[in-house]
């Protein structure tokens, strides 16, 4: 098998930041860029580490939501905040306030230290954050309605109504495709997402 180029690393830096709805398929896009040679950085991943690692973090969304977001190690658990999150504008925004601010030194770390190629910044709240700001391109990965229904009813077991309430905390998919300079569809397999990840390089290549 032929060694696929990986012209990512090379040329002048650029920034980009990736964003979409839920199930549209950030995270699968983000891999097969990161295949292509980009170097990447997740928000979730960021988040991730800090209530694990970050003792200050943990203790504060410890305060925010009490002792029934704390798994047994004594971290919050995750599934546990993001249930509530979901269903709560005002801790929605608190939970927010604790943790945009490391993802956002975070960023602006990688940033300030990358030199060559692509940067991909992966984070949910792109513009509604204002994280767009920062970054040379923004690349929405976008998928039908009925698609994204049946991805997360498969991969998460959410009924409809649990999809509206979780996609109504961010901003329309249909406005986040409007708003980016690059569109990747994903209304197929990954492997037509690959085929629509080389076609958008090829062309930003030139």
């Amino acid at each position: 098998m032929p060694k696929v180029k990986a012209p990512l690393r090379s040329g002048p830096p650029v920034v980009v930041g990736l964003t979409g709805g839920l199930g549209a398929g950030k995270s699968t896009a983000l891999d097969l860029l990161a295949a292509r040679g980009a170097a990447v950085l997740s928000a979730d991943a960021v988040v991730r580490t800090a209530l694990e690692r970050n003792p200050g973090v943990r203790r504060r969304v410890a305060r925010l939501f009490g002792p029934a977001v704390l798994g047994p190690s004594g971290r919050p658990d995750r599934a546990q905040v993001a249930a509530v999150v979901f269903r709560d504008a005002r801790a929605r925004s608190a939970l927010e306030r604790i943790l945009h601010p490391v993802v956002r030194r975070v960023f602006r770390k990688r940033r300030h230290a990358h030199r060559r190629g692509w940067l991909v910044f992966e984070v949910p709240l792109l513009f509604e954050a204002g994280f767009d700001r920062g970054v040379d391109k923004t690349l929405v990965v976008w998928a039908p309605a009925r698609v994204v229904r049946e991805r997360l009813a498969r991969s998460r077991g959410w009924g409809a109504a649990e999809v509206r309430r979780r996609l109504s905390a961010q901003m329309p998919p249909a406005e986040k495709r409007r708003r980016a300079d690059l569109v990747l569809v994903n209304d197929g397999t990954r492997a037509a997402l690959r085929a629509a990840v080389n076609d958008l390089i090829a062309r930003e290549m030139r």
